[in-house]
């Protein structure tokens, strides 16, 4: 694990020391409130057994409002450590965990996925049936009939039937490469919906061949099947979709958090020295505030300055 990776488990092991701490003192004040009398003194609280961070000198009669200001100091902090902290364990398990990297291949495959079934493949099957329109039309008028069964007035028919057969062998490829990454993980709950059968050049041919009449029938039938699946069927497909993409999201996000969990617990046993609780969030404060800051002047600049 790189050196920035280990000081950035340190410092968060400070920060949400110090949260605690000052949690502990507001709870405290806050009890000490309830229970005098307005001619009492309130009595010294002693720092939380076995928190390192040590109240500064003068907390324990410091008003409200510098508690509060310190833990919003403390959050902002901690809000930005953690997100660089975050940034930092995912690479990390990227190159070294097999679990995690299957789960990011999943993740890649399933964007493959959709991108295919969500923009590419309705294109195709909504030409598909208006050729199919186009033929049943063709088929049903009696003075074309004849020239509707001709070879040549499939072309463009089994032309886009063979563009929607290369698009979903494409699909089912990725969904195989989901598959294997799944069986490694025992997860079947990321594994994408099935899709209805689009592989219509052998049938395209075979209607080429047959009597107008059954031409009708048949390119009505398949007309409808696919203008249900872009109608209904596809937005049932991509819910469901969804529902893997979240399944597959909480495995990477259950397998990061259970990483650093490991980690925090040994940083707090091992990376942090008993110091002063404002020392701490001073020298944290000039680590990262001037970057904290720059980041959110850049966000606060407008697109367009007149």
């Amino acid at each position: 694990m790189n050196r920035i990776t280990l000081e950035l488990l340190r410092d968060e092991a400070y920060v949400l020391l110090c949260r605690e701490a000052i949690l502990d003192r507001i709870e405290a004040r806050n009890r000490e409130k309830a229970s005098r009398s307005a001619t009492e003194t309130a009595p010294a609280v002693p720092t939380p057994k076995g928190n390192p961070v040590v109240p500064s000198p003068g907390t324990d009669t410091d008003p409200d409002v510098a508690l509060y200001s310190r833990l919003s100091r403390i959050g902002r902090l901690e809000t930005w450590i953690q997100k660089c902290l975050r940034v930092e364990l995912a690479a990390h398990l990227e190159t070294t965990n097999a679990v995690y990297q299957h789960g990011l291949r999943i993740q890649q495959a399933l964007n493959e996925w959709e991108f295919c079934v969500r923009h590419v493949l309705p294109d195709s099957l909504a030409e598909f049936a208006r050729e199919l329109r186009g033929l049943r039309q063709a088929a049903g008028e009696p003075h074309r009939r004849a020239a509707a069964t001709a070879v040549a007035d499939f072309v463009s028919l089994r032309r886009i039937a063979g563009r929607v057969e290369d698009q979903q062998l494409q699909i089912g490829r990725i969904a195989s490469a989901i598959a294997g990454h799944a069986q490694q993980l025992g997860a079947t709950d990321v594994l994408p919906p099935t899709l209805p059968n689009f592989l219509r050049i052998v049938w395209v041919d075979w209607l080429s061949i047959v009597p107008a009449e059954q031409v009708m029938t048949e390119v009505t039938r398949i007309e409808s099947e696919v203008r249900t699946f872009l109608n209904r069927g596809l937005p049932a497909v991509l819910e469901h979709l969804q529902a893997c993409r979240n399944a597959a999201s909480a495995r990477q996000e259950h397998l990061l958090q259970e990483f650093w969990h490991r980690l925090r617990e040994h940083a707090q046993s091992h990376f942090v020295e008993e110091r002063e609780l404002d020392a701490v969030l001073d020298s944290l404060s000039m680590r990262y505030e001037p970057e904290i800051a720059r980041r959110e002047g850049v966000r606060a600049q407008p697109l367009f300055q007149i």
